[in-house]
């Protein structure tokens, strides 16, 4: 009989939980805990990896849990980088293994096996030790896995493709095999004339040679034996055959059957010493098909993380000193299999302090369940070490133990009705309950009186917080509702329906019950509307307005949530629209500059078309002085020129004021003990960054842009701040005529088109960066905000040439990778001062 007692039920220390005791299998069964493995199992590449994933259980300790996640993140890593762990080529040699470890010789097919999977742990190794930075705990994997070039390197160069032992397996197995063939083809000439011949053609059933105990034999007549002299090695099924080895053959005979009997015996010979080399290697072998087994749960598991959208969460260690307070924190969280099952699932942030109990109440159908089956699959996700399909930021406790009761548990064997299977099992959970311990109830103490079974539900719920378990419980209980609203360490929550629509919404709501809404529900099912009157009727006037008040409630929390969503929706349209005007205001500058800047150059060559009449003119009249002895005339034409110069002179003179400013922001003057050698400054005069190169001498320094490498005053170069970037100007600019200049480009740069990018795929470095400088130029001349350098990831040698040389470019303003929509690391922008 369960007591309520706290003196006959003292609070014990649990025992760590494991897949061993009943109650765990219970839980994990409750869950489907069975279903999430097999799909880790689909993940795997390997039948031992399959293997782990199917056996899968919660790790011991926070720290081995942490570790697991964090390894799962850097192979997920790999994975968004087109960079995966490769696992061709691994097979699951552990009976081959021990059969050489038995003295055993292993077949070809074995042998060939065990090769590649050395092969396969040698390239893995590689894969992850030459990404060791950025992988540390993949990489103490890796250092576990053993290369074994002696037995790997044999045992490619013995066999073929076909797991045939190769001429060149061994310096005598060619040339006893070459004997073998060399004795077949005499044989067999010899055997074809034989069949000719005028002692032994007439005697004959047919005109072939065949085979018989592996001796070359032909058919002889059985009333012709004594005709033909030689070993009868057997007869046909009528006895009227005998298949005689002629006496001129069986030389031959034995010569070829003991060159074979030496082939044999040399391939058992090289088997035998490739067998002992696995054998040494044994230990080694199975450290590293342990390792890779390791690996491919860690890439399933990241593959596994992709398809949910997944996160890892922080799991906090139980600390008795710890001031802050520890939570079931989980944002956005969305049931696993649900989302595998391609399922439309609706995210619940499920909030609960740890030690505290949550009473999740609502209509059937509505989600309740769902939201206990998620908070106890994402607890035991975390402790495997697996990636949990919530919002980043998600946080658990560290639960050593997860209790469930979860569906109907009756036994008709053990003689147990649903009510006596639920108390059954909350006597064991009381036993077990302690700070660690979640447990997890759907429709506690139903199956009896409403009264009785809501009474020991709530003296049941104190006592689990007494213990200081964490609670998760779903009823329709009013008790429970009000226990629910006590306080701490109870609060509700309840999940919606939506009457209208007669669906459930499946959001959970933290803070406030919510109504079972059965009477309704009947109703819009159809049941006649007088049984649903009767109904209310019975239930009574309190009991119907608290009902009624709970589902207004309910509705007006679904009208606030849908406000909140159409909100939020206008809200990322307004950001989208916003962002979109910003991007065309910056096509429409970058357009206008364009626009000045060809206006400019083409003014430019008009006027540099009339100094050159104007020189030719003067160099005409020079010539005609020379001819012509006429002052008068020279005179006047000296006039004519002097005033056309003076107007070409006031023309250039209007040009140049008007010319648009190059766009450059200022910086700080610098003086003398600023700018030591490697200083990164501006330099206006070429329009972009340069390092200083030489010390500071007479107020002049030497400064290198590129391949360009020039001597400036101090006064022609511009210091910029702590992160490289220019002080922005404090008003807008003019020009002599009182012309705004326009401000420097906004951060965002145009998106990346075809005409502005160039393929330097396949390249060598030293073409691509010439192709490179040549676009560049193009894209200078049109006033372009920015070029796209697409070199690909590959090894990374052409991204480093490309951005190293333009590093400290003229006209460059910035060097990046795009934006992953525009290619990520494998897409170089160069920011240009247009």
């Amino acid at each position: 009989m369960l007591s309520m007692s706290p003196r006959a039920l003292p609070v014990e220390p649990p025992t760590q939980d494991t897949w061993d005791s009943p109650l765990s299998r219970k839980a994990a069964l409750d869950l489907g805990w069975p279903a999430l493995c097999q799909h880790l199992v689909m993940r795997c590449h390997t039948v031992r990896g399959g293997r782990l994933a199917a056996g899968l259980f919660p790790l011991q300790t926070p720290h081995a849990a942490m570790q697991r996640q964090a390894e799962v993140s850097e192979a997920r890593a790999l994975q968004d980088r087109g960079e995966p762990l490769v696992f061709a080529g691994i097979s699951d040699v552990a009976l081959a293994l021990d059969r050489s470890a038995k003295g055993g010789v292993l077949d070809p097919g074995d042998l060939v096996e065990i090769g590649h999977s050395l092969l396969a742990a040698s390239r893995l190794r590689r894969h992850i030790l030459l990404r060791g930075d950025s992988l540390p705990r993949l990489r103490v994997h890796a250092d576990q896995l053993v290369d074994l070039p002696e037995v790997a390197g044999p045992i490619a160069d013995a066999f073929d493709e076909q797991r045939a032992l190769k001429d060149t397996a061994s310096p005598a197995l060619g040339g006893l095999r070459q004997r073998v063939v060399h004795l077949l083809a005499e044989l067999t000439r010899r055997t074809d004339s034989l069949l000719g011949e005028a002692h032994i053609a007439p005697h004959l059933m047919d005109r072939f040679v065949t085979q018989r105990e592996d001796r070359y034999v032909v058919p002889v007549r059985a009333d012709a034996r004594t005709r033909v002299k030689g070993i009868v090695h057997g007869t046909s099924a009528s006895g009227a055959t005998l298949f005689v080895e002629p006496e001129e053959v069986i030389d031959l005979n034995n010569r070829l059957k003991l060159a074979q009997l030496e082939v044999t015996e040399e391939e058992r010979r090289i088997l035998t010493a490739l067998s002992l080399a696995v054998e040494r290697a044994a230990p080694q072998i199975a450290q590293n098909l342990d390792v890779l087994a390791d690996l491919d749960l860690v890439d399933a598991a990241a593959r596994f993380a992709i398809d949910l959208r997944a996160q890892p969460v922080t799991l906090t260690p139980p600390d008795a000193r710890s001031l802050l307070p520890v939570h079931v924190d989980l944002r956005n969280g969305r049931h696993p299999l649900m989302l595998l099952s391609g399922t439309q699932v609706v995210a619940n942030d499920v909030l609960l302090p740890s030690r505290h109990t949550l009473i999740v109440s609502g209509p059937n159908a509505g989600g309740k369940t769902v939201a206990l089956k998620l908070t106890g699959l994402s607890v035991l996700m975390a402790r495997a070490g697996l990636h949990v399909p919530v919002q980043e930021g998600s946080s658990l406790p560290w639960f050593t133990h997860v209790l469930t009761d979860v569906g109907d548990d009756q036994s008709l064997e053990k003689n147990l009705s649903t009510f006596s299977a639920h108390v059954h099992n909350l006597q064991q959970f009381l036993a077990l309950a302690g700070p660690q311990t979640l447990v997890l109830i759907d429709e506690i103490a139903v199956g009896t009186d409403p009264d009785q079974g809501a009474a020991l539900a709530e003296a049941v719920l104190e006592e689990f917080g007494r213990r200081g378990a964490t609670v998760l419980v779903t009823t329709h209980y009013d008790r429970l509702k009000a226990l629910g609203a006590s306080g701490a360490p109870f609060a509700n929550a309840s999940v919606g329906y939506d009457l209208a629509q007669m669906a459930p919404t499946y959001r959970l709501h933290l803070g406030i019950p919510g109504p079972s809404s059965a009477l309704t529900v009947a109703e819009r099912l159809g049941l006649p509307a007088q049984l649903v009157a009767r109904a209310h009727a019975l239930l009574g006037n309190t009991q119907s307005a608290l009902d009624r008040l709970m589902q207004t409630l309910s509705s007006e929390r679904e009208i606030t949530q849908i406000a909140r969503t159409e909100a939020e929706a206008a809200r990322q349209a307004a950001t989208r629209e916003r962002q979109d005007a910003e991007r065309i205001h910056a096509e429409a500058l970058l357009a206008l500059r364009a626009a000045q800047r060809k206006a400019h150059d083409e003014t430019i060559d008009a006027l540099r078309a009339a100094r050159r009449e104007l020189h030719d003119a003067r160099e005409e009249a020079r010539l005609q002085k020379k001819r012509l002895a006429h002052a008068a005339l020279d005179g006047n034409s000296d006039g004519a020129l002097t005033r056309l110069g003076q107007r070409i002179d006031r023309l250039s003179a209007d040009v140049s004021a008007a010319a648009p400013t190059p766009e450059h922001p200022p910086g700080k003057p610098v003086t003398a003990s600023e700018v030591p050698l490697g200083t990164r400054v501006y330099v206006p005069r070429i329009g972009g960054m340069a390092v200083v190169t030489a010390d500071v001498i007479r107020d002049k320094v030497v400064v290198q842009a590129g391949s360009l490498r020039l001597t400036v005053d101090l006064t022609e170069i511009l210091l910029p701040d702590a992160q490289g970037r220019l002080p922005a100007r404090s008003s807008p600019p003019r020009t002599a005529h009182g012309h705004v200049i326009l401000a420097p480009l906004p951060s965002a740069l145009p998106p990346r088109t075809p005409d502005a990018t160039l393929d330097l795929r396949g390249e060598r470095a030293h073409i691509a960066v010439a192709r490179a400088e040549k676009f560049l130029d193009d894209a200078l001349r049109e006033g372009r905000a920015a070029v796209f350098i697409l070199h690909g990831h590959g090894t990374g040698i052409l991204r480093h040439t490309i951005r190293t040389h333009f590093a400290a470019f003229p006209g460059i303003r910035q060097v990046r990778s795009a934006e992953p929509s525009d290619g990520g690391d494998g897409v170089t922008v160069l920011a240009l001062d247009t």
